[in-house]
Formats: structure tokens, sequence, C-alpha cells
């Protein structure tokens, strides 16, 4: 029971909380800025005879970063950084219909920066970092003028567009209205010690000059403070933090046919003490170059149809990149008559929102996506946070169940099928540039077994299809660069016109055959999957009861927010097909590296 004086000083806790808050919130020039002049733009901002401002959003992100790179022992690259960005989303018309969803920019789509959501944003500005009212109120001002510049210009576009064009009864919109939100964070204060992790990385990455056939080597930090402003004028006045720290390192190796293989390894935090101990990140550097040189003997075989098991990394990648980055709400944006016959193939690939209702993966498996989860199994989820980049609260989202997709994650782009958000625009800057992602991913199997008795029904599996040995897969071969994943990319995107899918490339890395008399492993080499694509997930026959959890950091420079998926530790697919991969077009140096010349 509590005791009066209890009582009182909980009283007086709370009191102090809520006063502290406000008063941070009416002191705080950023807020004020933004919030006085986004209130006067709607009342007043209006051209002769022009619409004038139907809804107004204004972020400004404050950010500070830390990012370090080293290879081989030298350091790379060391910046710290330290802006504010403002982005303003101004509407004219109405949430029916508005100058948003309008155009669209290829290039961006392709690098992964941009994409149809972006274009219901104008771009972002920087502005000062001193905490000065006016100078804000200068800056803001100059720029939701442009906006509402571009917003006539665009709804004028749009209009002309649609022109002659039959319309939709049942259209979806172009704005949800969301229940206004009210929360306010302080800022937070952190302290890197740069020359600390330049040496740290200096000797992680020195760890990969003892391995002649590695060709490439990175390790990297990156440490991320963000601070977020959202307010629009429907009411919604939000400012939180976003902090996150990610160390990566990453190899490539080329052996004499040309082959090349890349592996990675990544940890993510929300401080510096859940990161790896020096003496752990170079354990880890030394596992990664002895893994690859294991590679440069293991056997290969020229082709393969049966069950597939694949294990820990190789299962997450496959959610992940078969069917999490899909799991989007999506509407084709209004766009140019000679833009859309070229543009509508490939985007129509973009989200799986008009597969709602349909089968997309095995009838024991069911998916939802919680950013509310802050922990799994005593571990932080890097997909955690209480709003997402449009001021909307985070929920809860069951996107399939028994293998039937019920929904997908939307922001406030509505759809036929979603007419609201559900709480997922993540990726860019607040007020600008968003788009829905996942969060914290769940892959639940109703029907498991243990990883021993899976194995064991999987061998039973293969000697009924007549095969001598089956193959498991622990890894999949990562890109050693940007260029070369884009590369993959662009042709799996060039590859559409001919029927065919957009699908990030997946090789595998480690894959072994398993005897199935004897259970004995051995490595292969120089294998890649045939008929691999979003249908692959239906024919999942096998799911273990234990569970795999990898928590990875955002790649989007707008956003620290990461992502976390938990999925079955092991799956298996029926009736792959796999093959003997080309070597790499790209000739080995001419001359041997030089450390290692006697």
């Amino acid at each position: 029971m509590w005791k009066p004086k209890s009582k009182i000083l909980a009283l007086l806790l709370l009191f102090f909380y809520l006063t502290s808050g406000l008063f941070a919130k009416e002191n705080d020039p950023i807020f004020q800025a933004l919030n006085d002049e986004m209130i006067r733009s709607l009342n007043e901002l209006k051209m002769q005879n022009l619409e004038k401002p139907y809804f107004i959003s204004c972020g400004i992100q404050e950010r500070q970063s830390v990012e370090i790179e080293a290879s081989f022992g030298a350091i790379l690259n060391s910046d710290s950084d330290h802006y504010r960005e403002l982005a303003i989303d101004l509407r004219i018309g109405d949430y029916k219909f508005d100058n948003s969803n309008y155009g669209m920019d290829f290039m961006n789509i392709m690098v992964g920066g941009g994409g149809p959501f972006d274009m219901d944003y104008s771009s972002t500005k920087k502005v000062t970092l001193d905490n000065d009212y006016d100078i804000l109120r200068h800056q803001i001002w100059y720029e939701m003028d442009g906006a509402y510049k571009q917003a006539l210009e665009d709804y004028a576009g749009k209009k002309a567009a649609l022109s002659g064009a039959p319309q939709e009864e049942d259209a979806p919109g172009d704005l949800s209205q969301e229940q206004p939100q009210e929360y306010y964070e302080p800022p937070l204060e952190w302290t890197i010690d740069k020359m600390v992790w330049e040496n740290n990385l200096k000797e992680v990455s020195a760890v990969f000059n003892n391995y002649p056939f590695i060709k490439e080597s990175y390790v990297h930090f990156n440490a991320v403070n963000n601070r977020n402003y959202i307010l629009n004028t429907e009411g919604t006045r939000v400012v939180f933090n976003d902090l996150s720290f990610t160390v990566s390192i990453s190899a490539m190796m080329q052996d004499e046919d040309g082959f090349q293989r890349g592996d990675n390894y990544s940890v993510y935090g929300f401080e510096q003490g859940d990161l790896p101990s020096l003496a752990e990140l170079k354990a880890e550097a030394e596992k990664l170059a002895r893994g690859l040189q294991r590679l440069s003997d293991a056997d290969t075989i020229k082709y393969y149809v049966g069950p597939v098991l694949f294990e820990k990394d190789a299962s997450i990648s496959l959610f992940s990149n078969l069917l999490a980055k899909k799991l989007i709400a999506f509407d084709l944006p209004v766009v140019e008559a000679s833009q859309s016959m070229f543009m509508k193939p490939l985007m129509e690939q973009m989200g799986m929102g008009d597969n709602i209702g349909k089968k997309i993966a095995a009838g024991f498996i069911s998916i939802y996506d919680d950013p509310t989860i802050v922990e799994y199994k005593g571990i932080k989820l890097a997909g955690h946070y209480k709003y997402d980049l449009e001021g909307v609260i985070a929920q809860r989202v069951v996107l399939c169940e028994n293998g039937i997709l019920k929904q997908v994650l939307n922001h406030r782009k509505p759809t036929k099928k979603q007419p609201t958000s559900n709480g997922h625009a993540l990726l860019g800057s607040p007020g600008g540039n968003v788009k829905p992602s996942i969060s914290n991913l769940f892959i639940k199997a109703e029907e498991t077994i243990s990883s021993e008795g899976l194995i064991e029904q999987f061998k039973q599996k293969c000697l009924e299809n007549g095969l001598e040995y089956g193959l498991i897969i622990r890894n999949f071969y990562t890109p050693s660069s940007e260029k070369e994943l884009m590369k993959s990319v662009f042709s799996s995107i060039m590859s559409i016109g001919g029927g065919g899918k957009l699908n990030i490339p997946m090789d595998p890395l480690y894959i072994y055959k398993i005897d199935l008399e004897t259970g004995n492993e051995t490595l292969l080499k120089n294998l890649q999957i045939d008929n691999l694509d979003d249908n692959s997930l239906k024919d999942i026959i096998l799911a273990s009861e234990e569970e795999y959890l990898l928590n990875r950091g955002s790649t989007t420079l707008g956003s620290s927010i990461g992502v976390a998926i938990v999925a079955p530790e092991m799956i298996v697919i029926d009736d792959l097909e796999l093959s003997w991969k080309q070597p790499s077009s790209e000739e080995k140096p001419y001359l041997p590296n030089p450390s290692f010349e006697k």
C-alpha cells in the first residue's frame, strides 16, 4: 500500500515530468519556428485565383553522425557530421485529389534512394544549426514558398496528365486522414571517441593482411544520433530521437578461375556498449577470412534438382529478399503517357498490395511486423520505434495468416484495399522522402519440428527423390560493392521486358553436400539457384521450432532505425534447381599482391 508521502512524491514527479516536457517544447526554437510558419502558411499562403494549401507537414531532422572506414590496417575515411535538414510536404486540392503522387524518378528507384512515394514531397534543404528562431523562420518561410509554387505546378501537371482519361469512381485518394499525435522527447547527449574507434578499425582491418587471396576488405563504423521534429496542420506535434551504432566487416576474394565471392558480418546496437569488444571483432574478421579461404579448395557439382535446406542467415535472407521488401502498399503514380508504358511493368513488381487475399507462402506460415516490441529473448530489436516519420504511432500489423496475405505495410498514401496508414513510413527524412518499410518482422511457422528431426526428414525427402545427397545452404554471396550490386539489379530490371521478375540476386556462398547415409558434409562452391523467386516460399515443406534473429542497421541516410527479422532457424524448400555458375568476366590482377612477394 502506498503511503501518503509516497503519493505526494509520485504526483510531484509526474507534475515535474509533464511540465518539464511542456516547458522544453515551448522553449524549443526549432519546434516554435516550424509550428508558427506552418500555421501562417496554411492560413495566408495563396496566390491570386489559385488554390491555397489544405495540408502542410513540416519536418526537421537534426543529424549527428560519426563514420569511419578502414581497409587492410589503414583508415580510408573518418568523418563527423552535424546538420539539420528541413522537409516540407505542402498539398493543394483535397484528401481525394491533390498535387502528390505525380511523376517518377527512375534512377532513384534503381539505387534505392527514392521511388514513387517520394514524389509526394519536396526536396530536403539544410537549415541553420543555430537555435535562432528568426533565422529558422526565415529559412522555413523561403522553402515553404518554393514548396507552394512547386505544388501548384505539379497539381496542374497531374490534372493535365489525367485529362481525357476515364476516372475511377473508387479511387483511393492521395492522403489518408489520421489521428493527431503529441509527443516530445528532450535531446540526447552523446560522445564518440573517434581516435579509439579509428585504432580499433585499423586493428580489425589489419587481420586481412594475413590472407593474400583477399582482394578487397572493409571495416566500417557508423554512429547516428537523429532528432526528428514532425508537425502537421492536422494537429500532430511529435519530437523524438533515434540513436544507433553499427559495425560491419566485409571481404571479397577471387580465385584462379575468376570466381568472386564476398562475405560480411554486421552488428547493430542502440548504445556503444551493445557492440562487441575489439577482440571479438578481430575474431569475426578471422572467421570471415578463413571461411572464404576454405572455399578455394571446395568441390563443385554440375547440376542438382531436389529439396534444399536453408539454415540461419540463409533462412533470413530468403524471407528478406523474396518477401520483406515487397510487403508494402503501392499505388502507381500518375505519369506522362510516354513514361507509363515503360514504367508500369517495373512498378507493378514493387509491392504486394494487389495480392491481398492470395497465397504467398506455405499454408503453415504466418507473418507479422511489430515495431512496438523492444526485445526478443533478452536481445534489443533494431526495428523498435514509437512513431514513424509521418508522426503516425507505431502499430503491429498482421501481414500473412496461414500463407494468405492479409494486408501490407502502408504509409499515408491510401490504396484501394488499405485506406489508412499503419505506422510504417520509415525510410527517409521526416516530412519527406518516406515510404513503407518493415521494422521488426516475425515469420512464424505453425507446424514445426526440432532441428534434429528436420534434418532427418530432409534426408528422407531426398531419398524419396532418388538422390544420393542433399544440399544445405548456410549463407548467400554478398556483393563486394554497390556498383556490383546495382549491375545485378539493373540486369534483373532489364529482364522484366522479357517477362522476367525483379529480384535481388541470391547466389549461395556456403553450400554443403550432405551424404544421406553417413551425414557427412562436403563444402561446395560456384553454384547458382536457377528457379528461386517469390513463389518459392509456397514450396516450404519443413520448418524448425528453433528460431533465428538477425538485427541489422538501416542503409538509408535519413533514418537510423534498423531492421530485425525473426524466422525459423531452418526451412526446407522442395524441388529447387541448382547449376554450376559461370565465372566473373573481371580478370584477376596481373601482378600479385606486393605485400606477399618474397
